[in-house]
């Protein structure tokens, strides 16, 4: 887990390539955010255990997969936990003034922001928070509220109420 636009990916080609780790494809299935049902590419069990096609049966590698979401997700982690309780995070941070105005152009251009200028995103966040301004091509509202997706303290304090803090790994990019 970690920030959308923070190195996930390559952190993922990197762990993809060892030859101890089954990595998903795709790199974000999304299954444990029930609370981000647009994002979830595998919505089913069978599904997410298909993303883990290299697993070579060997019972010895350990299985990684990438979705972003579950750092922001207040279903995500409590149900990695709930179905693997000595589950490992690498959450990979980056300055969440460059993370953020990164996200906002990865918003536009998929369609889910219609706000062109990040400072006119930013200050539109009070009003989306009301349900006003939300372009109907959102499949998230909560991701354009950028101060709360950025806010890494917050969110890392979070995650250390689910998981013990030598099950977590944080790395800033």
């Amino acid at each position: 887990l970690g920030a959308a636009n923070s190195g996930t990916t390559a952190l993922s080609l990197w762990l993809r390539n060892h030859p101890g780790v089954s990595f998903s494809t795709p790199k974000g299935p999304g299954y444990f955010a029930f609370d981000f049902p647009k994002y979830r590419v595998a919505d089913s069990w069978e599904k997410y255990a298909a993303c883990f096609e290299d697993d070579d049966g060997s019972g010895n590698q350990i299985r990684g997969e990438g979705s972003t979401w579950y750092l922001n997700s207040m279903d995500a982690v409590p149900r990695i936990l709930e179905s693997r309780p000595a589950a490992k995070f690498i959450c990979i941070l980056r300055n969440p003034i460059d993370q953020i105005t990164s996200f906002h152009n990865t918003l536009y251009h998929q369609c889910n922001e219609s706000i062109k200028h990040f400072e006119r995103a930013w200050n539109a966040q009070e009003r989306r928070k009301k349900g006003i301004d939300i372009p109907s091509s959102c499949r998230e509202p909560t991701f354009l509220y950028y101060g709360d997706v950025s806010a890494f303290g917050r969110l890392i304090e979070r995650l250390y109420t689910w998981a013990d803090r030598d099950q977590v790994k944080v790395i800033i990019y």
